[in-house]
């Protein structure tokens, strides 16, 4: 559980630092979910808990094109938890 959360919050940090760059270039939403994926692959994560991570890294990063700014320290999932909907 704990790898998880580590995961979770390492995610976190560059969804964070990269959804500010991919607001300005939408075409790199790509190579960095590919890199998440090896990233995730790396430390053994089965392949239904990375669709999960891949899902709430794609919502929050389409939150940030719109202009939602997560908060420094959050976790993947709160990130995506806080990310407004229907974006």
């Amino acid at each position: 559980m704990q790898e998880t959360a580590s995961l979770s919050e390492t995610l976190g940090s560059l969804t964070r630092e990269a959804g500010k760059l991919i607001a300005k270039s939408p075409d790199m939403i790509d190579p960095f979910v590919d890199a998440c994926r090896q990233l995730c692959a790396s430390v053994g994560l089965t392949e239904g808990s990375f669709k999960v991570y891949m899902s709430n890294i794609r919502g929050v990063i389409r939150a940030m094109v719109e202009g939602y700014n997560p908060k420094d320290g959050q976790s993947l999932r709160a990130m995506y938890d806080n990310a407004p909907k229907g974006t």
